[in-house]
């Protein structure tokens, strides 16, 4: 419902934009009547489906299935996103060395998948300066953030 309401406000508020902007003239009126029309149509949008016998429930409900389906995207993107990162920087550790290397990586989720911390599950097997090696690839991929050894 918040759609239709939406479409209603745009087209009344984009007809007014225009008729400020448009200059005084012959042409005017029609331009008018036809910006008049399109929001007769945009208020009357609904009404087909309940004549069909729909109920405005289904009517309004795609609104409800277009949101999950955003939330749907938004969290694949988001896995996707996770995966990217998790691979580059384990290719990075690679790069070093540190092929048995296992990490989790925790995300903030209110600011776009920043990486908080990276907890290392192993990382018994290496000396200090593997470790400080470990640290300072990490400190570079992914900025400043909480490193931790893991259980």
């Amino acid at each position: 419902m918040s759609t239709w309401l939406l479409s209603i406000v745009g087209v009344v508020s984009l007809g007014v934009l225009i008729e400020i902007i448009m200059p005084e003239g012959e042409h005017s009126k029609y331009i008018k009547g036809i910006f008049s029309l399109v929001v007769v149509f945009v208020i009357i949008s609904p009404f087909p489906k309940l004549i069909k016998g729909e109920s405005t429930s289904d009517f309004f409900s795609s609104e409800s299935v277009q949101i999950s389906q955003d939330e749907d995207s938004y969290e694949a993107i988001k896995n996707n996103y996770r995966k990217k990162v998790e691979n580059g920087f384990d290719s990075i550790l690679e790069e070093y060395g540190f092929e048995d290397l296992q990490f989790t990586i925790e995300y903030d989720e209110r600011y776009i998948l920043k990486a908080t911390t990276v907890k290392f599950n192993n990382t018994d097997d290496y000396n200090e300066s593997d470790i400080d090696q470990i640290k300072q690839l990490t400190e570079g991929y992914f900025g400043t953030i909480k490193i931790e050894k893991g259980v």
